[in-house]
């Protein structure tokens, strides 16, 4: 696609190459840090199949949407399209407009995918964040795609009654995505105070340092963590990643609730003599805490 460069009209030059300086400004710095962002969509095709991408544009600003591509292992980004136009000579692309609730979809078709045209499409018009932003990664003919998917779910087993407790959720390959948490199979909100949620890359350690340039990706994890301020009742924990299909793991938790199993004394009487020594024993379940006795 990117010969097609030359086939762009005389007219729109000046204003293509405007725009592509705004986008080399604002969106190749997020462009770099696209692991860690979930706002950036990812597909995977077989080399020679289709892909088809959609963009909503406001009908009175049609003119300044633009599709653009930059190609995986550059940073120049290319100018496919202007308004209701494409603006290379590709005979591979086609774009498509059509009029849906108000909204005009600008519908993007690249045909017969070439193994080296891996790279990020996105829809940008000045002023606003690109959406949408998709990642395109190309597969040779005969291979699988590789699926991201929850390797452990770790957490206490049981805690006492009212303390807080820890879930960490590992999710390999680190591709951003939507994590949800989910409580007896009820979606935890992220605004809910009792809970804290976290999403975080890490990079297993490798002692080799040449090993580690080669093995950072495979040794890329990404973590979700669910902290609970207090857990009072049992309870089932679910980490789940919004793949196709969604991929979930659980975790039983159970609470020790402290009680009194028996109290005795030694003797064993209703009454004592003044003087006389007195033994209480206290039995408690369910704590570990020091068990006082008032009398």
């Amino acid at each position: 696609m990117a010969r097609s460069t030359k086939l762009l009209p005389l007219w729109g030059l000046t204003g293509i190459y405007l725009y592509v300086v705004l986008l080399w400004m604002f969106v190749m710095p997020e462009c770099r840090a696209e692991r860690e962002r979930d706002d950036i969509k990812r597909l995977k095709v077989v080399a020679g199949g289709n892909i088809t991408l959609t963009c909503y544009a406001q009908a009175n600003q049609l003119r300044a949407y633009r599709w653009v591509y930059i190609r995986t292992g550059t940073k120049r980004p290319q100018v496919l399209s202007s308004g209701r136009q494409l603006v290379v000579g590709e005979p591979r692309l086609a774009l498509d407009t059509k009029v849906e609730d108000g909204n005009i979809t600008l519908k993007l078709t690249l045909s017969d995918i070439r193994p080296y045209e891996s790279g990020i499409f996105m829809c940008w018009r000045q002023g606003l964040q690109p959406d949408p932003q998709i990642l395109l990664t190309v597969l040779e003919p005969g291979a699988s795609p590789e699926r991201q998917v929850i390797t452990k779910l770790e957490g206490p087993s049981e805690v006492k009654y009212g303390d807080p407790a820890t879930f960490t959720c590992t999710i390999s390959p680190s591709w951003p995505v939507k994590v949800t948490w989910l409580k007896d199979g009820t979606e935890i909100p992220v605004t809910d105070r009792l809970y804290t949620q976290t999403v975080e890359t890490r990079i297993e350690p490798v002692n080799d340092s040449q090993a580690q340039s080669k093995r950072q990706e495979a040794t890329e994890q990404l973590l979700a963590t669910l902290s609970v301020a207090t857990v009072r009742m049992d309870a089932n924990f679910t980490c789940r990643i919004e793949t196709d299909p969604p991929e979930e793991r659980s975790f039983w938790i159970n609470v020790r609730v402290p009680r009194v199993v028996s109290l005795t004394s030694e003797p064993d009487k209703d009454t004592v003599q003044y003087g006389q020594s007195l033994t209480l024993t206290c039995i408690v379940s369910g704590s570990d805490s020091e068990a006082k006795i008032f009398i």
